[in-house]
């Protein structure tokens, strides 16, 4: 069970991110050059924490020195944002940490899987922008629905009161006709008397 302290991941995005890895390390095993080394402290070994602090250290290099090309400072801040193990993922920095990557090294040894990785990134943050739009649209018709519900609800209470009204206006009316009725008859007997 999670803890609730910290934020999860939407349900699919896990499985579309190790899908990604799983298939980054395919595209290593097909491909003649060495796809990525996995050193004991690389970033594959590495734990929530010690991703946070790798990605606060990346992006300082890369903001205290932006004319230098730091290509492999991209491509590795763009793993790290898109990380399984990283506790706040931030995929669309990532999308642009490859693409700054592919534009800074486009003809380098990691440009096949970074492309790869962009391509399957760019398809989670499309699916992720239409689940977003979908609980808009969610949202919005269960708004709509419950602005019905309630003038419903108003024009519900207000026949009802209406209703009651009529019922006692009907009862008073009833017993005015019986009332008419019994002056009629008291009426005619006088007259039958006379």
């Amino acid at each position: 069970m999670p803890s609730s302290g910290s934020p999860q991941p939407r349900g699919f995005l896990l499985p579309l991110l190790l899908l990604l890895l799983a298939g980054l390390a395919f595209t290593a095993a097909c491909t003649k050059r060495p796809m990525i080394l996995c050193h004991s402290n690389s970033f594959h070994a590495m734990d929530k924490e010690a991703i946070a602090w790798e990605i606060l250290r990346l992006e300082i290099l890369l903001a205290e020195a932006p004319n230098v090309k730091h290509a492999d400072s991209c491509f590795y801040l763009a793993l790290l944002h898109a990380h399984y193990n990283n506790p706040n993922p931030d995929y669309a920095r990532s999308l642009l940490m490859f693409d700054r990557y592919l534009s800074l090294n486009p003809r380098s040894g990691k440009s096949d899987e970074a492309r790869y990785v962009h391509g399957l990134l760019k398809k989670m943050a499309d699916m992720e922008d239409e689940l977003t739009r979908l609980q808009t649209d969610s949202d919005r018709e269960r708004t709509d629905r419950r602005a019905e519900t309630e003038a419903l609800q108003r024009l519900n209470a207000r026949l009802t009161k209406e209703n009651e009204e009529l019922t006692v206006e009907k009862k008073n009316l009833t017993e005015a006709i019986e009332q008419l009725k019994l002056l009629e008859q008291s009426l005619e007997e006088k007259r039958l008397r006379y």
